[in-house]
C-alpha cells in the first residue's frame, strides 16, 4: 500500500458564513436591496444544503487495522479504513481517531461518493512496551462546512502488544568463575549423522541416509552399503531468570532490553532457551517468553521480602543458566556484542 499525504479543508469556514449570513441579512433589511436579499438566499439555501449533506454522514463506519506486535519504537504502520454513502457531495472527508494508546493517532480520509469507500495509512513511532486493548476507533466529520459535525459509534481497535527494545546481538559470552561455559555465540546444533567429530560405529545404509557417510572402502569389502554413523548432539539449552526486584525502572528495563536481545540471539541461532521469573510457575520458551516479557511489571525490592530463589528454577536437565538482575551481586556477569 502506497502512503499518499492528504491534506483536509481547515478553519472555521462554517463559523465565518454564518457571520456573513447575518451580516448580509442585516444589510438587507437595513437597505431594503433585492439584490441583497437575493444574495442571502442564495448563502441560506447553501448552509441549509450542507447541513444536510453533513447529516448523511452520520451512516459511516470506520474501522483501523494495525499489526498484532511490533517492537516498542520501531515504525509501526496504522491503516484507517472509512465506508459511507454521501449522495449529496462528490467527496467526504473524515477524521478518522485511534485512541486508547499514550497519545492519539488522527488520519483524515477523502471518501469519493461514486465509491464510498477509502482506505489512507500512516506510520507512527510504537509506544513503550505493554498490551494496549483498550484502543478505539471514531470517525468525526463537519464537511464541507463544519456547519454540522456527525460522528461515528466507536468500534474497537487490537489488541496491540508492543514487545521490549532492544539491540541486535551476534555474540554472547559469560565471563568469570561462575558459569560451567564461556561462549555460546557458536551454538551445537542436534546432528544425527553429523559430518563433523569422529564416527562412533558403522552400520548398513538406511533409508534417508546422507550419501556423503557411506564408507566406500567398508562397502567393498563387505559387499553392501555400509555408512559412518557419528555421535548425536543435544541441542543448547539456555535458561534466563529475569530478577524482577529493582530499585528504579530504568535498570528494570535495561534488564529486560537484555532478556529480549537474547531471545531473539536464541531464535537465530536455534537455541532451547526458556524464561523464568517470580510468577512464573513454569518457564516460557520461544515467542510465549517475548509475549509475557512486553507485559511483566517491576516488583520492589522490600514488597515481599529479600525476593524469590533464583539459583533452582524448572528448568529442564543440561541447561546452562543466565541470571538477570539489576544486582550486579545477583546477575551472571555476561557480555553481549
Amino acid at each position: 500500500m502506497i502512503e499518499v499525504p492528504v491534506v483536509a479543508p481547515r478553519g472555521r469556514l462554517g463559523l465565518r458564513l454564518v457571520l456573513v449570513t447575518v451580516a448580509i441579512g442585516l444589510a438587507a433589511a437595513n437597505t431594503g436591496n433585492n439584490l441583497l436579499y437575493l444574495i442571502l438566499s442564495l448563502v441560506t439555501g447553501l448552509c441549509l444544503a450542507a447541513v444536510l449533506a453533513a447529516r448523511a454522514a452520520r451512516r459511516m463506519r470506520v474501522a483501523a487495522h494495525m499489526p498484532s506486535t511490533v517492537v516498542a519504537g520501531q515504525p509501526l504502520v496504522m491503516t484507517a479504513i472509512a465506508e459511507g454513502r454521501f449522495p449529496l457531495l462528490p467527496q467526504t472527508w473524515v477524521q478518522v481517531r485511534i485512541d486508547g494508546l499514550p497519545q492519539p493517532i488522527a488520519m483524515e480520509v477523502a471518501i469519493p461518493s461514486r465509491d464510498g469507500r477509502a482506505i489512507v495509512s500512516t506510520t507512527v513511532t510504537a509506544p513503550g512496551r505493554g498490551r494496549y486493548d483498550r484502543m478505539s476507533v471514531t470517525g468525526h466529520t463537519g464537511y464541507p462546512l463544519d456547519l454540522s459535525t456527525s460522528s461515528s459509534r466507536a468500534s474497537r481497535a487490537g489488541p496491540l502488544i508492543v514487545t521490549p527494545a532492544f539491540m541486535p546481538i551476534r555474540s554472547l559470552r559469560v565471563v568469570g568463575d561462575s558459569p560451567a561455559w564461556t561462549d555460546v555465540s557458536a551454538p551445537a546444533r542436534p546432528r544425527s549423522g553429523g559430518s563433523g567429530g569422529d564416527p562412533i560405529d558403522r552400520r548398513p545404509l538406511r533409508p534417508h541416509d546422507d550419501a556423503r557417510h557411506i564408507d566406500w572402502r567398508a562397502s567393498a569389502r563387505s559387499g553392501e552399503t555400509i555408512v559412518r554413523e557419528f555421535p548425536i548432539e543435544a541441542p543448547r539449552r539456555i535458561g534466563l531468570v529475569l530478577d524482577r526486584r529493582a530499585r528504579d525502572s530504568e535498570s528494570f528495563e535495561t534488564c529486560i532490553g537484555r532478556a529480549a536481545a537474547i531471545l531473539d540471539l536464541a531464535g537465530r541461532e536455534r537455541y532451547e532457551i526458556f524464561l523464568a521469573a517470580e510468577g512464573l510457575d513454569t518457564p516460557l520458551a520461544g515467542p510465549e517468553a517475548l509475549l509475557w516479557l512486553a507485559e511483566v511489571s517491576m516488583l520492589s525490592p522490600r514488597a515481599h521480602g529479600p525476593g524469590g530463589d533464583l539459583s533452582t528454577p524448572p528448568f529442564p536437565r543440561d541447561t546452562e543458566m543466565i541470571v538477570l538482575s539489576a544486582d550486579p551481586a545477583r546477575a551472571t556477569p555476561i557480555e553481549m556484542g
